[in-house]
């Protein structure tokens, strides 16, 4: 799967990015640039959906959020982390633990 994303977009959101598509081992001068996923194409497009937005479909983090999480640690989106950790932690309770 390919999806398009502005990497300045991407840059400001994730130090991960910015130094993927702008480090000093980045083909900058390229004015595209591939980055492999190690995640789905639902879970990356989430992401893509969060970096763009702030937003993120409730649903879909009920189905996805431990690879979402993963996926948000690895590319240091600190405040989807925060979402998702929040959303897997949620439901633990003393009784259930």
């Amino acid at each position: 799967m390919s999806v398009t994303a502005h990497k300045a977009i991407l840059a400001n959101a994730s130090d991960y990015f910015a130094a993927q598509l702008y480090g000093t081992w980045a083909e900058v001068r390229n004015a595209h640039a591939e980055i492999e996923a190690e995640y789905s194409s639902d879970v990356m497009q989430m992401v893509l959906t969060h970096i763009y937005t702030g937003s993120f479909e409730p649903k879909a983090l009920d189905k996805h959020a431990e690879e979402l999480l993963n996926a948000s640690t690895g590319y240091l989106l600190d405040s989807f982390k925060q979402i998702c950790e929040g959303h897997l932690v949620e439901p633990l309770a003393v009784e259930n633990v």
